[in-house]
């Protein structure tokens, strides 16, 4: 992929939000409404904290790897090819897919509103800037299975949502050779900048393609964040509801950078010959890992955003819920905060892990919605 950004100007670009045009008034105040006389707590207590009807027999024989309470499902869990050190091909990571709430609310308009397609249209295609994560445990001493996880599941973004101090993906080393051969290695000009400003690393692995017998060089560039707010004092939320909001925002403009960044590589793909070397062969390589995983949202040239905390539910599901919490009432689509939380719950259990986190999803909704008002 050719590098049309880079870590200063991305810093810049990402600074600006992108404003939807919308009416967020009677919005913002049956939200409100909704927090002052609704028992928040009791609601939270009433949503399922995990899927009953999904297995989750590998990640059960493999939590010797890891402590968590949240382990992921088996239909969606991010899967490594076997190694040595392990077999089973584990790690504690979950792919998800907010489409099925596409997929619903389309056909919820699509029987209100029959004579009109294009709203429906427009409705399946409002979060596809939103649609693709990953939710995964944040590395520890296993940084070479977490950044296989990152290779394998396609993710080109990565957020770090945690109270720690430093930077858990890389540390202080520049590079890292992980048991397969993926070579991580950070690019020097995205060394300084401090933890605000995206940090860009380069992925690289040899491997065989399509043609059986042809060893190639695939590599992915990945930018890295890490929300450096403060937490309260019991590390709960955030204790900035104004610092957490401006990183979603971030993360939100890079993904959308990214976005315009792969749309036109892909468009000049198809236009280039097969025998082209090292943009076909990204591309083939995007198309491996979507069948790998059953992943379209790849195919449609989707950025994926991984975000990871601690136990790999609780911090990133926070920021996960908001993202998508905000993004559905930026497009007015007609989800309650229960009921999707509840469908977020059935790819990746516990996310938000209590009541003060499933607040504050409500308090930085309304503080959205504010902004876009006054704005």
């Amino acid at each position: 992929m050719r590098s049309l950004l880079n870590a200063q100007n991305l810093h810049v670009y990402s600074r600006v939000t992108f404003i939807q045009s919308f009416t967020c008034t009677p919005q913002r105040h049956q939200l409100e409404l909704h927090r002052s006389e609704v028992d928040l707590t009791a609601e939270f207590a009433s949503i399922p904290l995990a899927s009953l009807s999904s297995k989750t027999t590998v990640a059960a024989n493999a939590t010797a790897q890891d402590d968590s309470t949240a382990i992921p499902y088996d239909f969606n869990r991010v899967t490594l090819p076997p190694t040595p050190a392990n077999p089973s091909g584990y790690y504690n990571a979950s792919m998800i897919d907010v489409a099925c709430l596409r997929l619903t609310n389309h056909r919820r308009l699509s029987r209100q509103r029959r004579d009109s397609p294009s709203e429906s249209t427009s409705v399946t295609a409002c979060l596809d800037a939103a649609s693709a994560f990953v939710a995964a445990v944040s590395p520890g001493d296993n940084r070479s299975d977490f950044w296989r996880s990152v290779w394998h599941s396609g993710a080109r973004v990565v957020a770090q949502i945690d109270d720690s101090a430093e930077d858990c993906c890389l540390g202080n080393e520049d590079r890292l050779v992980c048991e397969d051969g993926l070579v991580v290695q950070l690019v020097p000009s995205s060394r300084s900048g401090g933890s605000a400003v995206p940090r860009l690393v380069r992925l690289t692995q040899a491997g065989v393609g399509r043609e059986v017998g042809i060893r190639r060089k695939h590599c992915r560039d990945v930018w890295l964040l890490r929300y450096a707010g403060g937490w309260t004092s019991d590390g709960s939320v955030p204790s900035s509801l104004r610092d957490f909001l401006t990183f979603l925002d971030e993360l939100d403009a890079l993904r959308r950078a990214l976005q315009l960044q792969l749309q036109a590589d892909s468009n000049l793909d198809e236009s280039a010959s097969s025998t082209s070397s090292g943009r076909v062969q990204s591309k083939v390589f995007d198309d491996d890992v979507a069948e790998e995983h059953g992943d379209v949202s790849t195919r449609r040239q989707t950025v994926r955003l991984m975000l990871h905390c601690s136990d790999g539910a609780s911090h990133c599901g926070l920021a996960l819920c908001a993202l998508v919490f905000r993004a559905c009432l930026q497009h007015n689509l007609p989800f309650s905060l229960p009921t999707l939380l509840c469908a977020l719950r059935g790819q990746r259990m516990r996310l938000v892990a209590s009541p003060m986190q499933y607040r504050f999803v409500y308090d930085a909704a309304i503080e959205s919605l504010e902004d876009t008002r006054l704005i």
